[in-house]
């Protein structure tokens, strides 16, 4: 039969994201992974999405290690997003970790980064 397509495990990992619902998005994760397909950014967004959505930082912070040791470099978004799990958690020092990270990448730390911490 066919397989779902990167674009469909997206939708659904979104889908369930918005809801922090962290559990089922790492089992569509795990799921895809098992087809032999990648995630790409944009799933490893939606997974890290529903992590901090959940408020689980530990998950986030894991999913977005496991992504950039598949070659993906987080961006703006995926570490504003985990920052905003740092600020639902109340997890200072882990906003902290990853500010510095950001800077260590040279990447823009405006206002909009730090209006969740």
């Amino acid at each position: 039969g066919l397989k779902p397509c990167l674009y469909a495990y997206s939708a659904a990992i979104n889908a369930v994201g918005k809801y922090g619902k962290w559990i089922e998005a790492l089992e569509l994760l795990e799921k895809l992974q098992l087809t032999g397909q990648k995630p790409n950014e944009y799933i490893w967004y939606a997974v890290i999405n529903a992590f901090s959505r959940g408020k689980n930082i530990k998950g986030a912070l894991s999913t977005m290690s496991a992504m950039k040791a598949s070659g993906i470099d987080p961006n703006l978004k995926i570490y504003n997003t985990v920052l905003n799990g740092c600020a639902w958690t109340f997890d200072g020092p882990s906003a902290m970790d990853i500010l510095i990270e950001m800077k260590q990448r040279e990447l823009e730390i405006g206002m909009n980064v730090y209006r969740p911490v």
